[in-house]
């Protein structure tokens, strides 16, 4: 088991690095304090057990979140950009991994061909 002091280190260490980032120019700081915060909360719902496990979902999630903000705010009524983010990097990873198991299931070469209207 971990330290707590070492955890603490850790996660005021990341904390702080989202806030130095958030002061570049071209950045924009509410959107990336905001996908930090949706990934937080992204993290500490999941069961995953592994570290290394939480760690990618939570760069990924922070990523897509930052990303996936402003398309957020241009299609809902939410209009703060961490809010959006937020809510992007609370809900993104989710919405990935059962899109990738829906495709997982799908017979694309069926699909392909109803499309297309072609008889097998």
């Amino acid at each position: 088991m971990s330290e707590p002091i070492s955890t603490v280190k850790g996660a005021a260490l990341l904390g702080g690095s989202v806030g130095v980032a958030s002061i570049w120019p071209g950045v924009d700081g509410n959107a990336l304090i905001g996908a930090f915060a949706g990934a937080a909360v992204f993290v500490l719902h999941r069961q995953e057990r592994t570290l290394v496990v939480r760690l990618l979902l939570f760069f990924a999630s922070v990523a897509i979140g930052y990303l996936a903000a402003p398309e957020l705010l241009e299609h809902s009524p939410v209009h703060e950009s961490g809010v959006g983010a937020a809510i992007a990097a609370a809900c993104a990873v989710t919405l990935i991994r059962a899109l990738i198991d829906a495709l997982d299931k799908c017979d694309l070469a069926s699909l392909w061909r109803t499309v297309l209207g072609r008889k097998k």
